[in-house]
């Protein structure tokens, strides 16, 4: 079975790929393409997915709809999305950070956006989400 995948600097602009066919794919790099939003990817199909690779690219989804997306994916431990219009700068990031529901989950898997998740910024998706301190 296929666990990695690199599409990257393939100036790609849309994949008409049906990821759920690679099951057991655990890194998918599509970084470096001019790629613009991703909930067209179906990427919530890759339950086995670890990394995911999308900086450099065109991506302007909102927010929260990106969130959404990585929420989807369980397994997830690192996603890179910076170099993008929807996430120009720190500030971006901890918007993204802080729609995270699935950070509020004991089950979240997720450890670095961009760079390592600190506590205070997992926080903010605590915070956000109303989950009780005592949990924190």
């Amino acid at each position: 079975p296929v666990r990695a995948l690199w599409l990257n600097k393939k100036s790609f602009r849309t994949l008409d790929c049906h990821f759920v066919n690679f099951v057991s794919l655990q890194e998918l790099d599509l970084s470096g393409n001019k790629l613009t939003d991703i909930v067209v990817l179906n990427l919530e199909k890759l339950h086995h997915l670890l990394v995911l690779d999308l900086s450099n690219n065109q991506i302007s989804t909102p927010v929260g709809l990106v969130a959404q997306v990585i929420d989807s994916i369980p397994l997830l431990q690192c996603v890179s999305i910076y170099n993008n219009p929807s996430f120009k700068n720190e500030g971006d990031r901890k918007k993204l950070i802080s729609c995270l529901k699935f950070l509020c989950s004991e089950k979240s898997h997720l450890r670095v956006v961009d760079t390592e998740l600190r506590m205070e910024e997992r926080a903010l998706s605590w915070k956000k989400h109303n989950l009780p301190k005592e949990k924190w």
